[in-house]
């Protein structure tokens, strides 16, 4: 999980987001309102949003607002969850990037990546701390943690059209 965080404001031109995506080489900000040191999330924008919403439409980076075309509500999970339950929130809103948030100040404190959870080995899945519904990919035909990732990981695969 990586806990250096850079916001930016929903307000800013999304050329701002752009460039800070690329001088921190992060496909991804969160969107807070009045960047402080542990933020309130409004939205996410990523890489994606910024070529689907606004070049692929011919829109003017400069004049567009990253509040516009930022995905919102924000798909998070708590610090204190298990990383099963981080994987079923990614495969459940086909999403590859997971704020993770502080359960008692309800902040930012990291962004998990699926590439995260597919350096991890939680062990065999056995029904602690997962979703209600989530059987650790028993469904699937598999307990393995990796095994579990690659098969979320692959599905990534057909997303593109739906975010």
């Amino acid at each position: 999980m990586s806990r250096e965080l850079a916001v930016i404001d929903p307000n800013s031109p999304l050329l701002e987001a752009a460039r800070l995506m690329r001088e921190l080489g992060v496909g991804a900000l969160p969107v807070c309102q009045g960047a402080a040191t542990l933020p309130r999330m409004l939205g996410m924008v990523t890489d994606r949003d910024i070529v689907v919403r606004v070049i692929a439409e011919d829109l003017d980076l400069e004049r567009v607002r990253v509040g516009e075309v930022m995905s919102s509500p924000v798909i998070y999970c708590y610090a204190d969850e298990s990383p099963w339950t981080a994987l079923h929130l990614m495969e459940q809103h086909l999403i590859r990037r997971l704020p993770v948030v502080d359960r008692e100040t309800r902040r930012i404190v990291g962004i998990l990546s699926i590439s995260d959870l597919s350096r991890i080995e939680p062990g065999p899945f056995e029904g602690q701390g997962a979703p209600a519904g989530m059987d650790g990919g028993a469904a699937l035909g598999t307990t393995d943690w990796s095994a579990r990732v690659v098969q979320v990981m692959g599905s990534h695969r057909g997303w593109s059209e739906l975010r």
